[in-house]
C-alpha cells in the first residue's frame, strides 16, 4: 500500500511541475515571479524523494527512518546535480554568470533537498499513522 501511495504522489507532483512549467514558459513566470523557479525545484525534489523511497521499497518490505532519509536524499542529490549539468550543457546557465551562477545553483540544490525532506517527513508520518 505504501509503495502505491508513494508512486502516485511522485507522479502527481511531476504532473503539477509539468503544468506549472508550461504555464511559466507561456507567461514568462521564471523571469517575472521571484522564486518561481525555487517552487518548482521544491516540488521536483518532493517527486524525486517519493520516487527514491518507492524504488528502495522494490526489494524491501520496510525501511528504517535512516534508510528512508538516505534513499530520498541520495536520489535528489544525484538528480539535482544531473539537472544542473543539463542546464550547463543546454546553455540555460553558464559559469560565466559568475556569482549569479553560484547562488542560483546553490539555491536550486537547497530547494531540491528541502522538497525531498518533505517527502521523507510525509512518508514517515504515513508509516506511523498506518502502522502505529
Amino acid at each position: 500500500m505504501i509503495r502505491q501511495k508513494l508512486i502516485l504522489l511522485a507522479l502527481a507532483l511531476v504532473l503539477i511541475v509539468g503544468g506549472l512549467h508550461l504555464l511559466a514558459i507561456d507567461l514568462h513566470l521564471y523571469w517575472t515571479v521571484k522564486y518561481f523557479d525555487s517552487l518548482l525545484h521544491f516540488l521536483s525534489g518532493g517527486a524525486v524523494g517519493f520516487a527514491g523511497i518507492w524504488f528502495a521499497l522494490t526489494n524491501k518490505n520496510t525501511l528504517t527512518p535512516k534508510e528512508i532519509l538516505a534513499y530520498a536524499l541520495w536520489s535528489i542529490v544525484i538528480v539535482g546535480i544531473l539537472w544542473e549539468i543539463f542546464e550547463l550543457m543546454g546553455n540555460i546557465t553558464s559559469f560565466s554568470d559568475g556569482m549569479y551562477y553560484i547562488t542560483d545553483t546553490t539555491s536550486d540544490l537547497v530547494m531540491d533537498i528541502l522538497g525531498s525532506l518533505m517527502a521523507v517527513i510525509y512518508t514517515r508520518q504515513f508509516i506511523i499513522k498506518n502502522n502505529g
